[in-house]
């Protein structure tokens, strides 16, 4: 798949390739977000999710629940926020993450296990 800077050619791809498990991680490798448009199976890999965390940590809002659910995944998500928290700082980590469910829904449990 011939990826775009600004997304994932997954988008356009036939309900098949987005069930491709080899294509769906080339997809995720190069922009974790583009596990939106995977197909709910892949969203359910943990490979593929772990993938699209460690890329891009905000990609746990299109997992499954169940990987949405997994200390492992959530995990590399946080590591990959606060990566980048680091590198770009506060306001602009904050104006991505500031809306999204699975966001404060992960940090509420971090807190809670600390």
């Amino acid at each position: 798949l011939k990826q775009q800077q600004n997304g994932s050619a997954l988008e356009w791809a036939s309900e098949e390739m987005k069930n491709n498990e080899a294509l769906v991680m080339a997809a995720v490798k190069q922009t974790g977000l583009a596990l939106e448009q995977a197909s709910q199976e892949m969203k359910n890999n943990e490979a593929i999710v772990m993938a699209a965390v460690q890329q891009r940590g905000g990609a746990i809002m299109y997992a499954s629940e169940a990987m949405q659910r997994n200390d492992t995944v959530v995990r590399a998500s946080l590591r990959e926020l606060l990566q980048r928290f680091r590198r770009d700082g506060l306001t602009d980590w904050l104006k991505q993450y500031r809306d999204t469910k699975v966001f404060a829904e992960t940090m509420r449990n971090v807190m809670k296990e600390s």
